[in-house]
């Protein structure tokens, strides 16, 4: 049986992301080999895998080494990281690790209509006759203006590795993930404590005053 999964904002290469994000690795080395490592563990050879964007950046290891090391016919469609590495004659070098789908791509997976961007979209073809808008580029960030629309629209899919266990999911995984997230939002939005030391204040997963994770996996 071949499944279909969906990832966004992997970042392979990218150090500062670690920061920025509050992932759990203690190095670039250690994060790229545990992403490497969750994708295969799931994503078979003959699986279908949508990148919603930004699989790399700032990377001093060459693109298609990671895409070497990873299962799957892989899909991407842009983000605005590829822009770094994905030049005329780059993408056409690339395009034998990938099908390149552009910036947007529909699609019916599973008998359920998904329309696919890097950018999250307030409105979408077939929105309101059980489609999803899936997306990547906001990370797990929390502090921004949109976050309450977001959380409003319960088809609006973050693909992105910081809210899904740093590997590929289906669309089932991915709907249940992103609940989770959303009332983890909603909760730090309606200024619920830190359970560490009772402060209000975070910034994405992390508190403000004790810098402790606050994780939802």
């Amino acid at each position: 049986m071949i499944n279909t999964f969906f990832t966004a904002d992997t970042h392979f290469g990218h150090k500062n992301i670690i920061k920025y994000c509050n992932r759990p690795f203690a190095s670039l080395s250690e994060m790229n080999e545990t992403l490497i490592e969750n994708w295969n563990r799931v994503v078979s050879p003959e699986d279908n895998i949508y990148i919603l964007g930004d699989f790399a950046y700032c990377s001093k290891t060459p693109v298609e080494d990671f895409l070497k090391r990873l299962n799957g016919e892989k899909h991407l469609i842009s983000g605005n990281h590829e822009r770094g590495y994905f030049s005329a004659i780059r993408g056409q070098e690339l395009n034998q690790y990938w099908i390149y789908e552009g910036n947007y791509k529909e699609k019916t997976i599973d008998g359920r209509k998904v329309i696919m961007c890097h950018y999250p979209m307030m409105s979408w073809v077939g929105q309101k006759r059980d489609s999803f808008m899936i997306h990547g580029h906001i990370h797990n960030k929390l502090y921004e203006p949109y976050i309450n629309l977001w959380c409003e629209l319960p088809d609006l899919l973050n693909a992105g590795v910081d809210i899904n266990g740093y590997k590929p999911v289906t669309l089932d995984e991915l709907i249940e993930n992103n609940k989770r997230f959303s009332s983890y939002a909603q909760s730090w939005i309606d200024g619920e404590k830190c359970r560490y030391c009772g402060n209000s204040a975070s910034e994405g997963f992390a508190c403000l005053n004790c810098g402790k994770i606050r994780t939802i996996q």
